[in-house]
């Protein structure tokens, strides 16, 4: 499995869940991902194995006499994670930063790990205002001013240990700009049972990636999406714009396990922008929109999906520290997308902290007037860096 599978799986499996949560969200699978990839560095024996299940790194809970098999797929992993680190940062086009806020002693060969495989910083501090501050400080600064605050007040306390924290920040300009004033006022967008008024990007006659795709549930029932990927200038990453094709929340929710189906044996992104065709697009319309989602705990739905002992008085974490009663208290991430006429600004932060204790001939419409989902994903690797569902204004 790819790294960028695997990272969207992970986030897939949760997607049930957090619909119970949140109608409209965005969310970044990439930066979760890697700080749960952070705290898999540091885990060892049963911890590091739900870990990695839970990272579909592995498929099942290491057993008596497959741990040298089991430590093979993690060092794979590990390689191929360090690896899409590398690509990041040489790319010069997503601005990333990793760093451990500790206020008790850290192991050297993590902090080392860290610095030199993951270019994160590591800072001494005191909980609990002195480091929510400096956290906060930090990671605004990471994200351009677009997530102020990842440490809620009340948060750190001086049982808390540590601080592990990722951020993503990215502002990318459309190849080819939207013109504003053709940007239609007040046009109707189809939700469920209600319809908003909304401020249409419009194009016409523009060449673009799109595709008409036929899947099915695990029911049986057919699901055709539509898609259509709108490239950046920096050709390095484009936007991934999904429709079903019928209206309605019945079909919505079909379509959405289709594209979240984690059983799936190939990778639905890597279908869809193989089969995606090259040509003309009559008329192009994507909402103007901007979408802020703060999950105050990750926890619950780790658990919930049979990650557990990180968070209980079995963990074992002594890759990080050798202290007695280290384990993972919270695991926060906010995340914010803005998306108009001139391309995309985009920013999210993940926080774990450590406590103490326990092709078609006819003409084709691409019309965002009901709800979609949109992906955010770097060419050729089809990793995700954001994904955004919107349906309701």
């Amino acid at each position: 499995m790819s790294f960028s599978e695997a990272c969207f799986k992970f986030i897939s499996q949760f997607f049930e869940d957090i619909l119970e949560d949140n109608e409209d969200y965005v969310i970044s699978p990439l930066s979760l991902f890697l700080i749960s990839t952070l705290l898999l560095e540091g885990a060892k024996k049963e911890t590091k194995s739900e870990l990695a299940k839970l990272l579909f790194i592995q498929t099942d809970v290491v057993k008596k006499g497959k741990e040298s098999l089991a430590s093979l797929k993690i060092e794979k992993a590990r390689e191929d994670i360090e690896s899409a680190i590398r690509s990041i940062y040489i790319s010069k086009q997503v601005c990333m930063n990793f760093g451990i806020f500790t206020q008790s002693q850290i192991s050297k060969s993590f902090e080392e790990f860290v610095e030199n495989n993951y270019h994160g910083v590591s800072k001494k501090t005191k909980f609990e205002e002195p480091g929510r501050k400096l956290i906060n400080d930090w990671v605004s600064k990471e994200t351009s001013n677009l997530i102020k605050e990842i440490i809620p007040d009340g948060v750190l306390s001086s049982s808390t240990h540590s601080v592990l924290v990722n951020t993503i920040y990215l502002k990318a300009n459309w190849k080819d700009n939207f013109d504003p004033k053709l940007t239609k006022k007040g046009c109707t967008f189809h939700g469920f049972g209600k319809n908003y008024k909304v401020d249409m990007m419009t194009k016409t006659d523009v060449k673009l990636f799109f595709g008409e795709h036929k899947f099915y549930t695990e029911e049986g029932n057919k699901v055709k999406i539509l898609s259509c990927s709108i490239p950046f200038k920096n050709r390095k990453f484009n936007m991934l714009f999904l429709l079903p094709k019928k209206s309605g929340k019945m079909a919505f929710k079909r379509f959405e396990e289709v594209v979240f189906n984690v059983k799936r044996k190939k990778f639905i992104l890597d279908t869809i922008c193989g089969d995606q065709q090259e040509g003309e697009i009559q008329t192009l319309e994507i909402p103007k929109l901007k979408v802020e989602t703060k999950f105050d705990n990750f926890v619950k739905y780790f658990k919930k999906h049979g990650c557990k002992k990180p968070f209980g008085p079995e963990a074992d974490f002594s890759g990080i520290t050798n202290e007695e009663e280290f384990v993972i208290d919270k695991i926060i991430h906010n995340a914010v997308i803005t998306l108009d006429e001139f391309g995309v600004e985009a920013a999210a932060a993940s926080a774990a902290t450590v406590t103490k204790g326990g092709g078609d001939d006819d003409p084709f419409d691409f019309i965002c007037d009901r709800p979609f989902l949109c992906f955010l994903i770097k060419l050729y690797e089809n990793t995700v860096y954001f994904s955004v569902r919107k349906v309701k204004f």
